[in-house]
């Protein structure tokens, strides 16, 4: 039997309650040319059982478990077991539309690159979440150029061969991987591409469960530690980007934009109030009373 085009990677950590939507969207793909490999970081829920269910729908289903729990080394192990010609990595709480392997193929054929991801695009009538997503978008495309890109690790799409070259993932971060593959993907002469179309669907359930400007604060800490040369990531980014899993989103508040309204006014008044200027310094502290 001929290799894959496609080898589908998705690391799952207690997500019984996303995961099989997933495989749902992956089975009724109109372009069937693929394989789908999840790596269970050892969940403690009914993640495998769940994903189990899908195997006579997905044929090509594999399901292995991971010895650590680590996003990046979830990648990296299914990737060892990858056939395809491009391995596309996703979050188990992502959401595709029927036609979007299908697009990707297109789009590989038309406007070939080794690195790429796509916009996205969310289902939600919340004005506020839709304005988060526009922004992604954005930002995502505007970042291409500048040294540090905007780069969702929701949905990565390399070719197999280059992830080979650079050696996967770095499993000693925990946050900006799609980042750093970039920047070891860039010395070796390849850039990476955005496709306007066609676009998944991105789960906000982390910016509805911490609110969005903890996330940005967290971000920004991480940034900043970098540009200080301090190592990365912070205490404070890795409670917000906890190996727990699905499960820490089950009951996940609605978006608080009120709060984060008023959290962004307190914190230019207190810059003004203070009087400080915004050094490196100022803006560590500000965002560490943010994360307090």
């Amino acid at each position: 039997m001929a290799n894959p085009f496609f080898s589908i990677i998705i690391p799952a950590l207690n997500e019984e309650r996303y995961l099989p939507h997933l495989l749902k969207d992956l089975s009724i793909q109109s372009y069937q040319d693929f394989e789908v490999i999840v790596v269970d970081g050892k969940s403690d829920d009914k993640t495998v059982i769940e994903a189990k269910k899908w195997g006579k729908s997905l044929p090509s289903l594999k399901i292995m478990i991971s010895p650590r729990r680590h996003v990046c080394t979830q990648r990296n192990l299914g990737a060892t077991k990858a056939k395809g010609e491009y391995f596309v990595f996703m979050d188990a709480d992502n959401h595709l539309p029927p036609y979007y392997l299908l697009g990707i193929k297109y789009k590989l054929e038309s406007d070939p690159t080794q690195l790429a991801t796509t916009l996205t695009y969310t289902n939600s009538t919340n004005t506020s979440e839709i304005s988060i997503i526009n922004t992604i978008n954005v930002a995502t495309e505007l970042s291409k150029r500048m040294d540090t890109p905007l780069f969702s690790e929701a949905m990565t799409i390399i070719s197999s061969t280059l992830f080979l070259q650079i050696n996967g993932f770095d499993e000693t971060i925990d946050f900006s991987e799609g980042t750093e593959l970039i920047h070891r993907s860039r010395k070796l002469g390849f850039d990476h591409t955005v496709y306007h179309d066609p676009r998944y669907e991105y789960s906000l359930r982390r910016i509805r469960t911490y609110g969005i400007l903890k996330l940005v604060a967290a971000i920004g800490q991480n940034q900043l530690a970098k540009l200080t040369g301090e190592t990365t990531p912070l205490r404070k980014v890795r409670e917000l980007y906890p190996m727990k899993g699905g499960s820490i989103f089950a009951n996940a508040p609605q978006s608080r934009t009120k709060k984060f309204t008023q959290a962004i006014d307190k914190l230019l008044r207190n810059i003004s109030i203070e009087d400080k200027p915004l050094t490196l310094k100022t803006l560590r502290h500000q965002l560490d009373k943010l994360l307090s």
